[in-house]
């Protein structure tokens, strides 16, 4: 700002102009809140300027830094923007439960940088049951479970936990993508109810999913053992 002295005495006037320089206050910046979203949701982050000062604004900058992820980079945006998407976050490895750093910068016209720190929270969410299907098998033959599982979180392990509907529940390891191929044994025909509740690596449940496993009845066998090798005509032969 420029600014301009007039003395005026008994004996004239005189002038005199000089720079002043206004720096924007310290609380010229400040984020609303912090953000909580869920595994694999976007953020968006509400930035406040004191009033007065937007006019003066010469740029704004936000930047998410990732501190506790290993080789993630910081994202950064440029005037106005305060979104980050769930595609972006995802990429950089921002998609499981935990948090990261925001950083605002403001530069005003004429003055510093004013910058604010806010934080994003990911909170856990429950993986859930894609699809299922069971094969149809005989009593006393291995029947198959196969489906997928799915969670929004990056990279989560994943498990089934199965209620066979014969009295028989496992604890039960999925692929790295979530797909599963299990099998069980029934003893006796009938159509069993199972039961498939998805598990995360955080030990949070989804909802359970049903599928109906189909056992035929299979046909007995007969089996014949002698006791003896050979018998004498006319005599008792003893299997």
């Amino acid at each position: 700002r420029t600014v301009r002295i007039d003395l005026n005495n008994e004996d004239g006037q005189a002038a005199a102009t000089g720079a002043v320089t206004v720096g924007a206050p310290a609380d010229a910046l400040r984020f609303a809140a912090d953000a909580t979203i869920g595994e694999g949701e976007g953020a968006a982050f509400d930035i406040d300027i004191l009033d007065g000062l937007a006019l003066d604004l010469a740029d704004v900058r936000l930047t998410l830094l990732p501190t506790d992820i290993p080789g993630a980079t910081p994202l950064v945006r440029a005037l106005g923007q305060t979104v980050f998407t769930a595609s972006e976050l995802r990429a950089d490895g921002i998609a499981d439960e935990g948090s990261a750093v925001v950083q605002a910068s403001a530069t005003f016209a004429g003055g510093p940088t004013v910058t604010a720190t806010g934080s994003l929270t990911v909170e856990n969410r429950r993986p859930e049951v894609v699809d299922r299907a069971v094969a149809p098998a005989p009593e006393g033959a291995q029947t198959r479970l196969t489906g997928t599982l799915a969670d929004p979180g990056l990279g989560d392990a994943l498990r089934l936990r199965v209620d066979w509907g014969d009295g028989v529940q496992e604890l039960l390891n999925a692929a790295p993508d979530g797909t599963f191929d299990v099998g069980h044994v029934y003893q006796d025909d009938g159509a069993f109810s199972i039961a498939v509740t998805p598990v995360d690596d955080a030990d949070a449940e989804g909802a359970a999913a049903s599928a109906t496993a189909v056992i035929a009845n299979a046909a007995p066998t007969l089996s014949l053992t002698p006791v003896a090798p050979s018998a004498v005509e006319g005599s008792a032969f003893a299997l």
